[in-house]
């Protein structure tokens, strides 16, 4: 085989294996995408553009609730992997052992835990430093999801809304 043709056909594997894993069902899907990460759908533009807004805040030494800068906090971790982190709530939750079927096959799969308590005692640490170099206790973290709405035409924040908040203590 021509050299160009042996490339092109581990590329073409490398692509469509994955693609054909996701396709069975989105929770099989392998991470970090390579295939389009936001699930393949466009965003609806008939309305007015809605998104989640992730925001990470600490207490001060006044007591004063204070924004974290998610490049510092993060930081060696690229800020691009930032949402994925917070959506899991830092990794700070444990996860339970959970039978799923996947949506187009209905094949069972067992999904396992990828933290356990010795991490979750690791990461409290990790939190509690990047907590104090920002100036914050080290004792709570605060997790807010706000929904923004954008302006059709001008692409203007419109309205912005809290929906979830989520407070993490890092003391038992």
């Amino acid at each position: 085989m021509n050299r160009s043709y042996k490339t092109f056909f581990l590329v073409s594997i490398a692509l469509i294996l994955p693609f054909m894993v996701k396709t069975i069902d989105i929770h099989l899907e392998i991470f970090p995408s390579i295939i389009l990460p936001s699930y393949s759908k466009q965003v609806d533009y008939s309305n007015n553009p809605t998104l989640i807004k992730q925001a990470l805040y600490g207490f001060d030494k006044k007591g004063k609730l204070k924004k974290i800068d998610h490049r510092l906090f993060f930081h060696p971790i690229p800020v691009e992997y930032s949402n994925w982190i917070i959506n899991r709530n830092l990794g700070l939750l444990e996860e339970k052992v959970q039978t799923k079927k996947t949506g187009r096959l209905g094949i069972s799969y067992i999904k396992r835990p990828k933290t356990d308590s010795g991490d979750i005692i690791e990461t409290k640490k990790w939190i509690k430093e990047r907590l104090q170099n920002q100036g914050c206790l080290d004792s709570i973290i605060i997790i807010r999801k706000n929904r923004i709405t954008l302006s059709r035409g001008s692409h203007n924040i419109k309205g912005k809304k809290l929906v979830e908040e989520i407070v993490l203590q890092l003391y038992e």
